[in-house]
């Protein structure tokens, strides 16, 4: 009798579970996307820069693995995405445009200070970057919806 009644679960339990499930696995969707785009960035980062020293190899650039770590260094600027969160700013369009414009800047002096180059080569390079990102961020999204 005592097993009988505790293996029996509520409709209300149910889905409650079912709900639960549905955003874990949404949790674990988002966080694959998430890192689809990191790594979509740093590759195009990675070529950009082998298609730089191909048409100007005369000039002397810092290694790839100097500039992928100093970029990855001023993308901590991604972690202002946590009190937005918290502070419930998540939907506020205002906030998440300055996040991605204290992004990009921190992105641009951080190539600019690595390889020696004008502000204007770099914000080149690094808006170059982030239209391929988000450009093959686009075409997986369309390719997730259909």
């Amino acid at each position: 009798m005592f097993f009988k009644s505790s293996s029996v679960v509520s409709e209300d339990e149910q889905n409650e579970m079912v709900f639960y499930a549905a955003l874990e696995i949404d949790f674990y969707r988002m966080l694959g996307l998430a890192a689809l785009e990191t790594v979509l960035f740093f590759f195009a980062l990675a070529v950009g820069l082998k298609v730089v020293r191909s048409f100007w190899f005369h000039k002397k650039l810092s290694s790839t693995n100097d500039v992928l770590s100093g970029v990855l260094l001023s993308n901590f600027g991604k972690l202002l995405v946590i009190p937005a969160i918290i502070w419930g700013q998540s939907h506020s369009a205002i906030y998440m445009w300055l996040t991605r414009i204290f992004l990009l800047t921190s992105n641009v002096q951080a190539f600019k200070v690595i390889c020696s180059c004008s502000h204007l080569a770099a914000l080149t390079f690094i808006l170059c970057v982030y239209t391929v990102q988000y450009g093959g961020m686009h075409v997986i999204q369309i390719i997730d919806w259909t």
